[in-house]
């Protein structure tokens, strides 16, 4: 008898993560006893502030515990705003924000409720894995732009421009980059804004959740703050799970016009609605405490700066690497090694190093860009040091 598929053409279009072999190969050596060091969860291991958790506590001791507004509550959305506008010295009120159930749902909701199919959207390569699944659920055409370690991973003005076509709708940089860790410049910035600014109808989602995680000698800077005349066709993204450790939580925000962001909340109010009420305390908190974030996020650099320069020398004899700048991975060149070992795929080779070394990673392939291994240091020294000197001596073997 013929079983037929319960999943639409669309969904069936949207491939399956081949690192879910790799996770499952790691749950099963851990099984056997082994001690596998993950370096491919990108999240921080640092627990979340005790006057974060106080406040979500707090909430949930007065009672916290209705729905709630489907933007977000008001005084949220009020904070955020009112950060934005310091930030930016643009005009911000609560009808420019979203507060969403995650960073990604913000993403997801933009390119849903503007997506018109066979409109295009401009992702550099390498990317965050889930970009160009959201555009096809949206309907949309991903146009990947490759931007090779040549250009230290960024987009240039120049591959910008031969990628614009009559069908592009939207352009999405994530600076600093997952997988990358690249940091653009005001000036690198700057060069792209000036080609945006002569194409009106394209938008710039300006995905900043790793913000606050930008090492010296690298500046977080945003295409925003160095061309004002973009802000009306420009949505930031950000949230609290990588700056406090908050992944769980599920809590992000969008910033953009308000006709945009009306849109957006629109649309959510058929999904998810209204983020959670807990989440959205803890959220404030952050904002209201601005002292209390700024000691925290200046120790969150300090501690992943000195992890990734100890990763990254350890390093030095497995592949050959540029310093990342800011958020919290390496992405490591292993080129050279799939060639000398005549390995096909930097899929085989991420899963015979699992095998091997017990240390996890995630392949280039998933992020746009084969011949590559994305490694998290969100990890302590020991741990680090350990796994790095694991896979040098695999490497010389």
């Amino acid at each position: 008898m013929t079983l037929f598929s319960p999943l639409s053409a669309l969904m069936q279009s949207i491939p399956s993560s081949p690192t879910l072999a790799i996770s499952e190969k790691a749950k099963a050596l851990r099984h056997l006893g082994h001690e596998v060091i993950d370096l491919s969860v990108g999240e921080p291991d640092v627990l979340i502030p005790s006057w974060i958790r106080d406040v979500a506590i707090q909430a949930i001791a007065e009672g916290e515990h209705l729905y709630t507004p489907v933007g977000g509550t008001l005084p949220l959305r009020m904070a955020l705003a009112e950060a934005f506008q310091a930030q930016y010295h643009s005009a911000t009120t609560h009808a420019h924000v979203i507060v969403s159930t995650g960073a990604k749902q913000v993403i997801h909701n933009a390119l849903s409720a503007t997506l018109e199919p066979g409109d295009e959207v401009i992702i550099p390569a390498p990317y965050w894995v889930s970009y160009p699944a959201m555009v096809t659920l949206a309907g949309g055409v991903s146009r990947i732009v490759t931007c090779s370690a040549e250009c230290h991973f960024k987009l240039t003005p120049q591959a910008l421009k031969q990628a614009i076509t009559p069908k592009t709708r939207w352009l999405i940089l994530n600076s600093p980059s997952n997988p990358t860790g690249a940091v653009y410049s005001a000036e690198e910035l700057q060069a792209l804004a000036q080609v945006l600014l002569m194409h009106p109808k394209i938008w710039i989602l300006s995905d900043d959740i790793y913000q606050d995680l930008v090492y010296a000698p690298s500046i977080f800077t945003s295409i925003l703050a160095v061309e004002p005349r973009l802000h009306e066709r420009t949505l930031s993204v950000n949230g609290p799970s990588k700056s406090f450790s908050m992944t769980g939580w599920r809590i992000g925000y969008g910033i953009g016009p308000a006709a945009l962001i009306a849109g957006m909340i629109r649309l959510q109010s058929h999904t998810t609605s209204g983020a959670c009420c807990i989440a959205q305390s803890a959220l404030w908190a952050t904002l209201r405490q601005s002292e209390k974030a700024k000691a925290h996020t200046q120790a969150m650099r300090m501690l992943f700066q000195e992890r990734r320069d100890v990763f990254f020398e350890g390093l030095k004899g497995f592949s050959e690497n540029i310093m990342p700048g800011g958020a919290f991975y390496l992405f490591a060149d292993v080129k050279s090694i799939m060639d000398a070992r005549g390995m096909a795929s930097d899929l085989q080779l991420a899963s015979i190093l699992l095998e091997e070394t017990h240390v996890s990673s995630v392949p280039g392939t998933e992020f746009g860009l084969p011949g590559y291994l994305r490694f998290s240091y969100a990890l302590e020294i020991p741990l680090l040091e350990t796994a790095s000197t694991r896979l040098r001596l695999w490497a010389q073997s």
